[in-house]
This record gives structure tokens, sequence and C-alpha cells, in this order.
């Protein structure tokens, strides 16, 4: 589930292979698109609208991230990892994605976060796996930038809870499968 500027709600029917958004007070689909048009195949991950109204998909079977400009005659582009273009994105699948307040999106993809400014056409790449061995050959599943301090939180597929700062390169782990409940 994802929700969009304008307030409705996206989601994917896997039986239908549509993405539908849904007014969540009255629940009436104000969109339903037919994947299969644009998608060989489709069972999405993820979906998300970004301030230009364009819905970012990430797809499970074939690892790629689709722009899908849903108010543009449906038009699609797709975004690939490429390793001899530091330029490209980190991964060709993302977990969590979001929009910050300067327009920028973070990708939360299976190799690294990426970031770009589709108003700039410039994606950044931070190997932070680099920084943290805990993450190689393991997925972020979650990342999350904190507010206060521009930190990120991030959950790796391998169970570990990480807090990172981008600036210093400096990290705090927290293994997940260690922690102790609360008994309160």
């Amino acid at each position: 589930l994802s929700v969009s500027p304008a307030g409705h709600i996206w989601f994917f029917d896997n039986h239908r292979k549509a993405i539908v958004g849904a007014n969540p007070i009255s629940f009436t689909h104000k969109y339903d698109i037919d994947s299969r048009k644009f998608l060989s195949e489709a069972w999405l991950a993820n979906i998300f609208e970004d301030s230009r109204k364009k819905l970012w998909l990430s797809n499970w079977y074939d690892n790629k991230v689709t722009l899908l400009d849903y108010t543009n005659g449906m038009q699609v582009d797709s975004l690939f990892h490429d390793k001899k273009n530091p330029s490209s994105i980190a991964g060709d699948f993302f977990w969590t994605v979001f929009q910050d307040a300067n327009s920028t999106i973070w990708l939360g993809t299976v190799a690294g976060i990426s970031r770009c400014n589709p108003e700039k056409d410039i994606y950044r790449e931070y190997r932070i796996s680099s920084n943290i061995p805990e993450l190689k050959n393991t997925a972020i599943r979650l990342a999350a930038e904190d507010k206060l301090d521009h930190s990120f939180w991030i959950i790796s597929q391998s169970a570990y809870l990480i807090h990172y700062y981008p600036v210093s390169g400096k990290y705090q782990l927290f293994e997940l499968a260690k922690a102790v409940k609360n008994k309160e």
C-alpha cells in the first residue's frame, strides 16, 4: 500500500494484474491501470507516487524499476543498474522509497541506497556496504531518514537495525535476533 500526495491509496490487485488507486473514504476506484499493457509479468513489491504524479514500481518478476506516468498517456520508463555507469541506480529492485522536501527520491535497493532528483535526472549512489560490513551480501529491507540529524535508519534482510551517519560514515549496529522482549 502507498498513499499518493493527492490522498488516494495505491495497491496492486495480483489477480487482475491491475494497479489500483482508491479513494480511502469511499473505497471507490479512482484509477484502474492494467499492468499487462506495459509489463510482461507483474508481481509488484512496491508502488510509490512522486510529486510529479509518476508511479515508481518495483517488480518481483523481472527485478526492474519501472516509472509510469499515468497522467500523461501511460508513458513508461525503466531504470536499471549499470556496473559501468556510477550514475545509475544501485540496484534493479527496491524495498523502500520516499521523497524528501527537495523532491529527491531515495530508493532502498537490494544493492544499496540511491538518491535521484527526477527534475535533474541525477542519481547518487551510496555504497554503504563498504562502510558497514554487515550489509555485504544482504538486501536493505527498509530505510528512513531521521529528520533530526539526517542520519539513516536501516533494516537489513539479515535482521540488523543500523543507525548510519552518512557524513561521518559511522554507524551503530543492533542485532534484532538478539533483542530482548520488553516484559512490560
